[in-house]
């Protein structure tokens, strides 16, 4: 990502910023380095929006919901989620319901609503499989198995 990002400043491309800092920002999370993702997924969120690529925007969005989630930022999580779902919608993108999902997650979360959270990240798990432009969808599986044993216990 690294490279695509140098090669592409170098010979003057600045539309297309946000796909390699979104890949690179999805690499960190799966790193832990949250505040780093956060970051990067902010600023290839701008490289997006000022490309007039609703598209990429939304991905970035979405990718940084979920490192606000990891964060236990349930607050930000919700607003980035919703603010990809306005970015998917713009762009005629199919990651919309992905997008609702987490959004109605982290809603659920700031209610302390664990159940319906888990519900909700399931079923972006589902909207979101095989896009490799999202985090993996094996991630919001992963969270919803914790909550549900949270839940129980």
């Amino acid at each position: 990502a690294d490279q695509a990002i140098d090669a592409y400043t170098s010979a003057g491309i600045r539309d297309t910023l946000a796909y390699p800092g979104n890949v690179q920002g999805i690499a960190l999370l799966g790193q832990g380095r949250i505040e780093e993702a956060v970051a990067l997924l902010t600023r290839a969120r701008t490289d997006g929006a000022g490309a007039e690529h609703p598209r990429a925007e939304g991905l970035c969005l979405y990718n940084l919901a979920w490192a606000h989630w990891m964060a236990r930022r349930y607050d930000a999580a919700e607003n980035a989620a919703r603010d990809a779902v306005d970015a998917f919608n713009r762009a005629g993108s199919a990651d919309v319901a992905a997008g609702e999902e987490l959004a109605q997650a982290a809603a659920a979360m700031l209610k302390g609503d664990k159940r319906t959270a888990g519900e909700a990240l399931t079923r972006g798990a589902e909207a979101s499989r095989g896009n490799a432009d999202l985090f993996p969808a094996g991630w919001l599986l992963a969270e919803a198995d914790r909550l549900h044993e949270r839940h129980t216990q």
